[in-house]
């Protein structure tokens, strides 16, 4: 399925707390308002509207989809997808703490697990 980014905007945005603040993330609801839950992470550029397509397409599957902002400590950066975009994409992703990324991933793991719209396992899932 094709989908047209500009109309894959979240169900809700949610805040993920971690150790040292709290990460935006954006959520992705079934039509059914429930079902499995899948963490979708990023690609170098953000959770941008292709992120978004993305969610929403599992989202109309049956998953709760939830899409972390693992740039949130860099403001949330949405960059230029494609080859225009790649060194600012390798820049902010050089830009991580990994250990810090690493806890946000989990975080928002038990986030999504913890939220009443998941019911079964919960899958992870990146670009």
């Amino acid at each position: 399925m094709t989908r047209d980014p500009s109309s894959a905007s979240p169900d809700h945005t949610v805040s993920v707390e971690v150790d040292d603040g709290a990460m935006p993330a954006q959520l992705f609801l079934p039509a059914a308002g429930s079902g499995p839950g899948v963490v979708l992470f990023q690609e170098i550029f953000g959770v941008t509207p292709y992120i978004q397509s993305r969610a929403r397409d599992l989202a109309d599957l049956g998953y709760a989809v939830l899409a972390p902002e693992s740039y949130w400590r860099q403001g949330s950066p949405v960059l230029a997808e494609g080859m225009e975009g790649v060194p600012d994409g390798v820049a902010a992703s050089g830009r991580l703490d990994w250990d810090q990324a690493l806890g946000d991933a989990a975080a928002a793991v038990r986030c999504l697990r913890a939220r009443a719209e998941v019911v079964g396992p919960i899958a992870l899932m990146g670009f």
